[in-house]
């Protein structure tokens, strides 16, 4: 909503769109792995081996999402063109805009169901309403220091960039909070 206010229709649809072109693709595939990755975690008692596991899955994570943002970034526009017409010309420009923090979120999602694992639900339900203020703020500021949609976005990027990576370390920390706790 307050980026159609600043921005148009237009261009939130475009935005929206590529958001959701993108989205459906990465959760497709994290939503698939969550679940697995659930059930691994569910039979594991052990705080280290619980540590290891979530670091062995984010390197992994994190090489996929850098292969899909290399594949993503080499694909000439003309393809959404070609596929979807004329009027989607600006789709793939505000793809690969976003798409750090879509690659992000890919990792982070399909991650994290350690913080249900580890009992974390009240905290993750305060940090979510975090991500909503800021992501707010960032359109704000974005829109009120650049004036300009596309370094609006840029900063809606880095926003959930950091939020994304964030979460990642937070988990990383209540699964260190969780080895101490074992030890006691």
């Amino acid at each position: 909503m307050s980026f159609t206010h600043y921005y148009g229709e237009a261009f939130t649809g475009l935005t929206a769109a590529s958001i959701q072109y993108l989205g459906l693709i990465i959760m497709l595939f994290s939503s698939s792995f969550a679940h697995v990755y659930y059930n691994e975690i569910a039979q594991i008692k052990d705080p280290k081996l619980l540590i290891y596991s979530y670091g062995y899955w984010i390197k992994r994570l994190v090489l996929i999402s850098i292969t899909g943002w290399i594949i993503l970034f080499l694909t000439p526009s003309s393809i959404v063109i070609y596929l979807l017409g004329e009027k989607w010309s600006g789709l793939l420009s505000i793809i690969k805009i976003i798409s750090p923090w879509m690659g992000i979120m890919f990792v982070t999602s399909s991650l994290s169901f350690i913080f249900i694992r580890l009992g974390r639900q009240k905290e993750i339900f305060f940090f979510d309403i975090f991500h909503l203020i800021i992501v707010l703020a960032g359109i704000f500021i974005g829109h009120h220091i650049f004036n300009n949609k596309i370094y609006t976005l840029y900063v809606i990027t880095v926003v959930q960039s950091t939020f994304y990576i964030v979460s990642l370390i937070l988990a990383y920390s209540f699964l260190t909070k969780n080895l101490k706790q074992e030890k006691v």
